[in-house]
């Protein structure tokens, strides 16, 4: 009629727990040894490791590649992993050569324009009503700045 816990992981179970789920036909049991640790090659891992799966080798390969692109780009080395990021950057030169100068290129046009005409690309936002009441005495108060803070002096922050 109910559910009733007749053992739990981790717990050993006792002859007349053993007989009911002989009775009921359950085997709930395992028998084996629990993995620990790993010893391979001299190193020794954590079992969580065998627990790896396609994505976590991916995000580990991708941290890899990432910090091989950082350091490539850092010592002005090339690298395929540093590529996408060079050819950005030599884009951005190229864009901001163009906005500098009357020099034109297909791609940059777009860009070009935005800077020039900034009226033309802006978007209207949809008006939102809202109630406002008229802000209290102790609001208007409050947001006034007190005299010790307006008369504070901070000196010269950048005498050596």
């Amino acid at each position: 009629m109910q559910d009733v816990n007749l053992c739990k992981e981790g717990e050993k179970v006792g002859s007349s727990e053993a007989a009911l789920l002989q009775m009921l036909d359950l085997r709930p049991f395992t028998y084996g040894l629990k993995l620990t640790n790993v010893f391979d090659y001299g190193f020794v891992y954590s079992a969580k490791l065998l627990n790896t799966g396609p994505e976590d080798l991916f995000k580990a390969f991708a941290a890899g590649v990432a910090n091989v692109a950082a350091l490539s780009l850092g010592l002005s080395y090339p690298s395929l992993p540093a590529l996408p990021h060079t050819v950005m950057n030599a884009y951005k030169n190229l864009v901001a050569i163009c906005l500098e100068t009357n020099y034109m290129f297909e791609e940059a046009k777009a860009l070009k324009e935005r800077v020039e005409n900034p009226d033309a690309f802006v978007v209207s936002a949809p008006v939102v009503e809202t109630k406002t009441e008229a802000p209290t005495q102790q609001a208007v108060v409050a947001a006034e700045p007190s005299e010790e803070e307006e008369e504070e002096d901070m000196g010269d922050l950048f005498s050596f």
